[in-house]
């Protein structure tokens, strides 16, 4: 089974690329958006490179692939990991500004408030 190492589009994956295994007939190649599980949740992730051989851990599969077209091509990944290395950057975010707009979500987190809600004890009334 082909092996992708991917970027993904999450806090927790900024510093490092990942290995994914993928069916050789999903269409993924370089430079393509797919869907992988990244901890407890489905994450964006790109794919910067096909390594040869995967690492000694347990590798997980893709979700799916999200457009059938590769959302940056091969030239803008090798032009993202000198920036990255150049500025000290992670590649993630050398990649991000490359993609075109709208492709990269971010999760967002929404507040709102309770209308009559009773504050905690442990905060007190403002005074």
């Amino acid at each position: 089974m082909p092996y992708l190492e991917v970027v993904v589009n999450s806090p927790g994956g900024r510093q490092s690329t990942f290995v994914y295994s993928h069916p050789s007939d999903s269409g993924a190649t370089i430079g393509s958006l797919l869907l992988v599980p990244f901890g407890t949740a489905r994450a964006q992730a790109i794919v910067v490179g096909c390594p040869v051989e995967p690492p000694d851990l347990p590798i997980k599969p893709i979700l799916s692939l999200l457009d059938s077209e590769p959302v940056v091509s091969a030239y803008q990944i090798a032009l993202a990991r000198w920036i990255a290395e150049h500025y000290c950057s992670s590649l993630l975010d050398a990649l991000l500004p490359m993609l075109p707009p709208g492709t990269a979500r971010r999760p967002q987190t929404v507040l709102s408030l309770v209308p009559d809600a009773a504050l905690p004890a442990e905060i007190g009334e403002l005074e």
